[in-house]
């Protein structure tokens, strides 16, 4: 089996564009949240899917047009045009503890980049399942795991193994997420399938019709130092899975202000940092929820497609669906957030009949019913709402304050 191999970028007539990043006066940091894109950097796409750091300090980001690395200031582009990449649309990355860069594309298969040459896998020259690679890990023995369209797949040396997950009992072969936490032991999210835990030769299925679990569909798994998982849904939320428990946080149940989480990635302190498709980047640290979007920082899009975070800064790096990239300073934006007003929210009469009432100053209250939908809202210029227009039953109360959420459960009762 002979695979492409490109031996050097000095044998390619258009070498890597090298960009001294000099800091335009249009990158915002206020606020400890730095923002780049097509106008204040060399960033080649504002819509960007995917974002790893490396042992070594760099950060890598893949976008719908070619990949590029961040090193202190440098940029350094990559293309069709000047690698070896074999696809342009970067859809999944990840960096292996030897800073080889693995990358994941839309219809070319699978890349590896050591800092020199090229190697490409596809489904003509190797055993992937699929040349639609949407999710990449590693262990730390050299082995490299891939979710595809069409299964699972790991490459140790120049040894495949292959998952085919319709085979294994799940709902589905579709892959979206990858956790690994040891050799030939992993967790992969799938599309609308449900998740599957894999160790050794063992294959474990969770979904809605055998466990706790609320959404079949898992864009984002991370385990955290005590072994358990913190899971992105884009139609539940948050879940964490502890021990054969599936614990939910979302709008419904939460100070959690949505139910549909795109990825999730884990600071030093082993809280969970979600983006979302409608609320920026969610922060918890039990029992605050803080969020940050577009309209209360210089995040610069609701919709986040992805997460990374930098070990040896401490910061978040962030992908937009369409405004580039943004980077998050948490020694900055946390010491600035006031943690008192969850404690100081409370709501009455509960049960409640015709009015709501609330303690705390508020710059807005929404009111959902138990399918995440807005049936009230409040501006916070008056302490109360009418609520004689809402048949009785359970809602959930979200109270806004600067980056901070409350929750509260309500019953209307007639």
């Amino acid at each position: 089996m002979q695979l492409f191999e490109s031996k050097s970028l000095r044998n390619i007539a258009t070498t890597v564009a090298i960009f001294l990043f000099l800091g335009a006066a249009s990158v915002q940091a206020q606020g400890g949240i730095t923002v780049y894109n097509t106008s204040n950097s060399p960033l080649p796409e504002n819509s960007v899917w995917a974002i790893a750091s490396a042992p070594d300090g760099k950060i890598w980001v893949g976008t719908d047009w070619g990949l590029i690395s961040f090193d202190n200031g440098n940029w350094q582009l990559y293309q069709t045009t000047n690698s070896g990449l074999p696809n342009d649309a970067i859809k999944s990355l990840v960096v292996d503890d030897s800073n080889v860069v693995w990358i994941g594309t839309g219809i070319g298969g699978l890349a590896r980049f050591d800092g020199s040459n090229w190697t490409v896998y596809n489904t003509t020259n190797s055993s992937l399942p699929s040349d639609q690679v949407r999710c990449i890990g590693h262990d730390h023995h050299g082995a490299v795991y891939m979710g595809t369209a069409a299964g699972a797949a790991k490459l140790d040396g120049t040894t495949w193994t292959t998952w085919n997950l319709d085979t294994l009992g799940a709902g589905s072969n579709n892959v979206a997420s990858i956790c690994v936490t040891g050799v030939d032991s992993l967790w992969l999210g799938t599309v609308n399938g449900g998740m599957m835990h894999l160790e050794g030769t063992t294959a474990t299925w969770f979904s809605i019709l055998n466990s706790g679990m609320l959404d079949n569909t898992q864009v984002g798994i991370v385990e955290d130092d005590d072994d358990d998982l913190w899971i992105a849904t884009p139609a539940n939320g948050l879940t964490y899975y502890q021990n054969l428990v599936f614990l939910h946080y979302n709008s419904t149940n939460s100070g959690n202000p949505t139910l549909s989480q795109s990825c999730v990635v884990l600071d030093q302190n082993q809280n969970p940092w979600a983006g979302s498709l409608d609320f920026g980047v969610v922060y918890y640290d039990s029992p605050n929820w803080l969020y940050f979007d577009a309209g209360n920082s210089d995040v610069p899009q609701n919709f986040v497609r992805c997460l990374a975070f930098d070990a040896a800064t401490g910061k978040i790096w962030g992908g937009t669906e369409q405004s580039g990239v943004f980077v998050i300073d948490p020694a900055i934006v946390l010491e600035t957030v006031d943690r008192s007003f969850a404690a100081q929210f409370r709501i009455y009469p509960n049960p409640a009949q015709d009015w709501l009432r609330w303690t705390g100053q508020v710059d807005a209250v929404t009111i959902q019913d138990m399918g995440g939908r807005t049936v009230l809202r409040n501006n916070g210029m008056q302490n109360e709402l009418d609520l004689r227009d809402l048949p009785a039953g359970l809602y959930a109360v979200h109270a806004r304050r600067g980056h901070t959420r409350a929750f509260a459960k309500l019953m209307i009762a007639r």
